[in-house]
């Protein structure tokens, strides 16, 4: 199957416009649920989180489906760029497109280009717009709380978990085996480096969680499996996870790695070890002294074919993606961190290069870090699922709230950038109408209609702002978005706009159905 010109971006939009209709009633505070029904006669999921619908979507026409595809790598590159904003994405892509899609006689590469100049011009507008807040301000529970879908519950534990371990303390999140909603702080490490090969998380997931796992640690380059095969049947004779996290190892390696593992012969995950040369290894010593194991050098002449338990690290929830690993809950030794961290000041202190000093103290400040566990309870899978995804997307939000300010919330913060644009062309009309979408559309979730533009403006100039849960204009201030979190989901929407207007043919893959003789 293969179209040329408007009838490839038709059937493009068309898919785009299905998934987004799906999507966009989970945005705002009074959220509509989404029921998803699933093989296997598993029971239905009743979810309201954008991103986690628009995965579940694929539509039977092959071409559309390329479309709705096209949307879902929205959700994803908004997420993986703060976390959260993932449906507001959606609902400004399907605006942008829609619009772009009336023009007549411009060019799509015309188009591509003004909205990367809108685009930068609206980032900018935003930054300008920011303020930062503070991580004992109430506005941190303002913004888990808008994040959380108005769940006040969920809103306090973050907000809370944060304020205790503060913003660099590491928090993951697991299914409570109390009966209820907690936290509970304890020690924490965050390495900024998650699998040693994109080929795991195909197998993993992008997210991983091990339960009190067993951790290797070392500088090795890993040529060959039987170099990891000690520790690996140490890990199945204690029936134990294990995580390596090594300097290289070969593509052969890997391959026999996740043969292993989707066999279900081992239980185990390959971590990039983080930084290069002298600061990896002593990274890896770092994070070795807090979780009670031995880091195995082999400029010491130590090769993991003699490892044994004693040498392994552990620590009660080890959780690893694609970009970071996190570390929590261990039986440390405080006599042998307070021995390496005085030892890490003490060659601080014979450097006068800044780049070293502020490695030194990253090092110091991981060491000294504190974490928390926060334990989701519910009465059924679809509701644990549920609240561990708005958990998720509300420490994201806080995070980034905390690191980079925040804006007016429920899509006001592009509404007022939009006001400030000359609409002298069609393209730029376009593009004010995205920025609008967002509000807009929380507006008629929230209210079954559409408002007047010069409502909106008028409330705005006076310095009101719409709380959807009053669902009443309000002082300005009370309801904020992190800045991260708008920019990039702008950012995911024009991106995805640009490739829809500059297509110019598509080649579908049509099934080969088996014919029965």
């Amino acid at each position: 199957m293969i179209y040329h010109g408007d009838e490839a971006k038709q059937h493009l939009f068309e898919g785009i416009d299905e998934l987004a209709n799906a999507v966009s009633v989970t945005l705002g505070p009074a959220t509509k649920s989404v029921i998803i029904d699933r093989r296997d006669d598993l029971p239905p999921l009743v979810i309201n989180d954008g991103v986690t619908v628009a995965r579940h979507i694929s539509l039977e026409d092959k071409v559309k489906n390329i479309g709705a595809k096209l949307l879902i790598e929205v959700a994803n590159k908004a997420q993986q760029g703060a976390g959260d904003g993932t449906t507001s994405s959606i609902v400004i892509a399907q605006a942008l497109i829609k619009e772009c899609m009336k023009f007549e006689n411009i060019s799509g590469v015309q188009i591509r280009d003004t909205l990367e100049y809108l685009l930068q011009n609206t980032l900018a507008a935003l930054d300008a717009m920011k303020r930062e807040i503070e991580i004992e301000s109430d506005d941190l529970y303002e913004v888990a709380l808008i994040s959380a879908n108005n769940d006040e519950g969920i809103a306090k534990l973050i907000s809370s978990a944060i304020k205790e371990i503060g913003r660099e303390g590491i928090i993951t999140i697991e299914p409570s085996p109390y009966g209820k909603d907690e936290y509970k702080v304890t020690d924490g490490y965050e390495s900024k480096k998650g699998y040693i090969s994109p080929l795991i998380s195909r197998v993993m997931g992008k997210k991983k969680n091990f339960e009190n796992p067993l951790l290797v640690f070392s500088n090795t380059d890993v040529n060959n499996f039987s170099e990891l095969l000690p520790a690996l049947e140490i890990s199945v004779e204690e029936k134990r996870p294990i995580i390596f996290m090594l300097k290289s190892v070969t593509l052969p390696v890997i391959n026999s790695y996740l043969m292993n593992q989707m066999n279900g012969n081992i239980n185990a995950c390959i971590l990039q070890a983080e930084d290069i040369s002298f600061w990896q290894d002593e990274r890896m010593g770092d994070l070795a002294t807090l979780t009670g194991g031995n880091f195995f050098d082999t400029g010491l002449n130590m090769k993991l074919e003699n490892i044994t338990l004693d040498d392994m690290g552990t620590c009660g929830v080890a959780t690893v993606t694609e970009d970071y690993s996190t570390f929590v809950d261990f039986e440390k030794d405080d006599k042998l961190i307070e021995k390496r961290l005085n030892a890490i000041e003490e060659d601080m202190n014979l450097t006068d290069n800044e780049f070293y000093q502020k490695k030194y103290l990253d090092r110091i400040s991981r060491i000294k870090g504190s974490g928390a566990v926060i334990y989701i309870h519910g009465l059924s899978e679809q509701e644990i699922r549920n609240k561990m995804d708005r958990i998720d997307d509300c420490l994201n939000a806080t995070r980034a709230a905390l690191n980079n300010g925040v804006v007016l919330g429920s899509g006001l913060a592009l509404y007022g950038a939009s006001n400030v644009m000359y609409d002298s062309d069609e393209i730029t009309k376009a593009f004010i109408v995205a920025l609008r979408s967002v509000f807009n559309k929380l507006y008629y979730n929230l209210t079954g209609h559409t408002v007047k533009p010069e409502l909106v403006l008028k409330n705005l100039k006076a310095g009101y702002q719409y709380d959807g849960r009053s669902r009443d204009w309000v002082i300005s201030g009370q309801i904020i978005d992190p800045v991260d979190v708008v920019k990039s989901s702008l950012k995911a929407a024009v991106s995805v706009a640009s490739y829809v207007m500059t297509a110019d043919c598509i080649i579908g893959v049509k099934d080969e159905k088996m014919q029965l003789l």
